[in-house]
């Protein structure tokens, strides 16, 4: 647990920060020019408290399963960072292989059901992804794989 205790600079110690800080002694050097500085030192205190205990956190993982785009700019690629974007770690499980590019598929390689499978297990094996994000199912044996892992 975060506690916070206040010391003799008045500051509570362990969120002594530099901003905190320049903010107790400015209070301190003109008094009259802050309407609420108590509130100021609260709300500063709070912020601290709340990114560190936000950084204990693991981030949520979300279990990505589409086909790769070679590209980067759609498919698991697209899906990755868009998690990362948001905060989240992206677990994955390839469906196909794309030959492509911004101007267009040049080719694709399907991935066998029993090898998503084995990715699929493998994840759930080690990790609790909290949401999945679904792509590329090319065929009805990889809708299958998948819904019967799901």
């Amino acid at each position: 647990a975060l506690t916070a205790q206040t010391s003799s600079r008045g500051a509570l110690r362990g969120l002594e920060t530099p901003r905190a800080i320049a903010s107790i002694e400015h209070e301190r050097e003109n008094p009259k020019q802050n309407m609420a500085p108590s509130l100021q030192l609260l709300i500063i205190a709070y912020t601290t408290l709340l990114q560190r205990a936000t950084a204990l956190r693991p981030p949520p993982q979300v279990l990505v399963v589409s086909g790769s785009d070679s590209g980067g700019g759609a498919g698991m690629q697209a899906d990755i960072k868009t998690c990362a974007a948001l905060g989240a770690f992206a677990c994955s499980a390839v469906t196909a292989l794309t030959a492509q590019n911004t101007k267009g598929v040049h080719g694709v390689h399907g991935v066998p059901p029993d090898f998503i499978e084995a990715q699929l297990d493998a994840v759930f094996d080690d990790l609790a992804p909290a949401a999945a994000k679904t792509g590329m199912l090319a065929t009805p044996d990889v809708v299958a794989a998948v819904a019967d892992r799901l």
